[in-house]
């Protein structure tokens, strides 16, 4: 009789250490699904946050004046276009000597897009005229481009145009090429025969 109860006892305890066990593997499951649950929101929060950087990072820094030219919600008017193409020369000249100050600092290249907002910000300072010169500056872009391959070239280069956009390594070359000719590229943009 005493044997039959040890033996009873016994499996009792083996039950309950096995649902003890069991219970603990359930609650480590439940943790470890419970992490993975969160590592996969975390990657998925990560992933999210690097589409939204990434769009930040890819899209135009010129899109919303260029949408407000476009749909005519903009009151200024194009700048000349001898004004434009003494600005161009500018851009470029600064470009390339900003891009060389990168280099030499080992820091990334600004995009052309966002190169110009930093040209027009050191130009006029208050925000309002940035705002407004960059705005007349894109209008005039817009309305001249058809008529002259240089004002197109520049257009490509700002990436107006996401389709037709001409990315800032084409870019690079084009300023180093400038730089080396053997005249005075402004000329390029300044004399008419060109």
């Amino acid at each position: 009789h005493k044997i039959l109860y040890q033996r009873e006892k016994d499996k009792h305890e083996e039950d309950v250490n096995f649902l003890r066990d069991r219970l603990a593997c359930v609650k480590e499951e439940r943790e470890a699904q419970t992490d993975v649950d969160i590592y996969k929101f975390n990657k998925l929060l990560k992933n999210n946050d690097l589409i939204l950087i990434h769009k930040r990072l890819t899209q135009n820094k010129l899109t919303d004046m260029v949408e407000k030219v476009n749909y005519g919600c903009s009151k200024v008017k194009p700048l000349t276009k001898q004004s434009l193409m003494n600005l161009i020369p500018d851009l470029y000249v600064q470009k390339f000597n900003n891009d060389n100050e990168k280099e030499k600092q080992n820091l990334p290249k600004l995009n052309f897009d966002e190169f110009f907002l930093q040209f027009m910000n050191e130009k006029f300072k208050l925000q309002k005229l940035i705002r407004k010169h960059s705005e007349e500056t894109i209008s005039a872009i817009l309305y001249y481009e058809k008529t002259d391959i240089r004002i197109s070239l520049f257009k490509r280069f700002l990436g107006i145009d996401p389709k037709d956009k001409i990315y800032r390594e084409v870019l690079d070359v084009y300023l180093i090429l400038l730089q080396n000719l053997p005249m005075s590229f402004a000329k390029l943009f300044y004399d008419k025969n060109y």
